[in-house]
């Protein structure tokens, strides 16, 4: 959560995340990973929206913890934050999907849950008539988490037929709910045409 003061701003942290303070600046890690390039998307919580937003201010900014999971950013006089926002901070790295369905045909997903998932969420690629019902892309409210995806919840790519999305459930995506698309090949031969 952000507090904003003139040239100052506090980032309370999540008890689950995993940061350190190197050399004045904030660095998340976790198991066999860290990370200095982020992207960010601020949750207005009064409104309960998101928009895009920017690490790279605090990325330039003094940083300092003032207690676990409390740190404090020298940030430029202009730059003032909604009080009370939330910012959510993820790696530019998509290198996991939350599901892949690769090269398959009549797909029913029903009755399922994601609630977090880093880079894609539930992939389709080269795919014949997909049905998604009931599948619920959103944290687990108990967590108090706001983000279930680093990307898209659902991504549509090179698929044919007819693609149903029925009573699902999206919130806390850090891009589309939902993204449909070709796919760009390239022509490795030409094979004779027949007239």
């Amino acid at each position: 959560m952000v507090r904003s003061f003139c040239g100052a701003v506090d980032l309370e942290i999540h008890a689950d995340a995993k940061y350190a303070i190197v050399n004045n600046h904030l660095i998340w890690h976790g198991e066999g990973w860290k990370t200095s390039q982020f992207h960010a998307v601020e949750f207005d919580s009064i409104l309960k929206t998101m928009r895009y937003s920017n690490w790279e201010v605090f990325d330039k900014s003094k940083a300092a913890e003032i207690k676990p999971n409390l740190v404090h950013f020298e940030t430029p006089i202009n730059f003032q934050p909604k009080t009370g926002n939330i910012l959510t901070v993820r790696d530019i790295i998509r290198d996991q999907v939350g599901m892949l369905i690769l090269e398959s045909k009549n797909i029913v997903l029903q009755d399922v849950g994601m609630h977090y998932m880093h880079g894609l969420g539930i992939v389709s690629q080269f795919t014949e008539n997909i049905t998604m019902r009931r599948v619920a892309c959103v944290p687990r409210e108990e967590t108090k988490r706001i983000i279930a995806s680093s990307a898209d919840f659902m991504h549509f790519s090179g698929c044919k037929g007819q693609i149903t999305i029925e009573d699902c459930k999206f919130s806390g995506a850090h891009d589309d709910p939902i993204n449909t698309h070709g796919t760009n090949l390239q022509i490795v031969k030409k094979l004779k045409t027949i007239s």
